[in-house]
């Protein structure tokens, strides 16, 4: 009877021991399955915005570094008569400015806008809303809608 008890109880001890083993071995694997990923996650995102910064910088420092403008660099490598490249570096200067000066002109849109509604449902902190409004239409990373 008592070595049946001790064959018992050392058999539960033993199949305690390998479930502990066997939870131990099964986190470990978790464990290094996430520092995998989180390597991962980290270089690739290190890589990802090292080479974006490179080229960045990269191609500032070439269009800083050279005395001709973007569009005429540009307009070197296009075979025109040179009668062309002239009526189509205006234009392109033309469309250059519309696209800086058409941020500003949406921002004014916005700001009265947003003037009027607040006037007239009255709303008291109106002049805050108007400053997001306005700096949300200049810089879109939100829309200000």
């Amino acid at each position: 009877m008592l070595m049946r008890r001790l064959r018992h109880d050392v058999s539960v001890l033993g199949s305690s021991v390998l479930d502990s083993a066997h939870v131990a071995v099964n986190a470990g694997v978790f464990a290094r399955k996430a520092v995998e990923v989180l390597v991962q996650l980290v270089f690739g995102v290190v890589v990802q915005y090292g080479l974006k910064a490179v080229m960045f910088i990269t191609a500032l420092f070439y269009l800083l570094a050279n005395e001709e403008s973007l569009p005429q660099l540009l307009l070197r490598m296009v075979p025109l008569l040179p009668s062309d490249k002239t009526i189509v570096m205006e234009v392109l200067q033309r469309c250059v400015a519309e696209v800086f000066l058409m941020p500003l002109k949406l921002a004014a849109a916005h700001l009265g806008l947003t003037w009027a509604v607040f006037w007239v449902l009255g709303v008291e902190l109106r002049y805050p809303a108007l400053l997001l409004s306005v700096v949300f239409a200049v810089v879109p990373v939100l829309s200000p809608w």
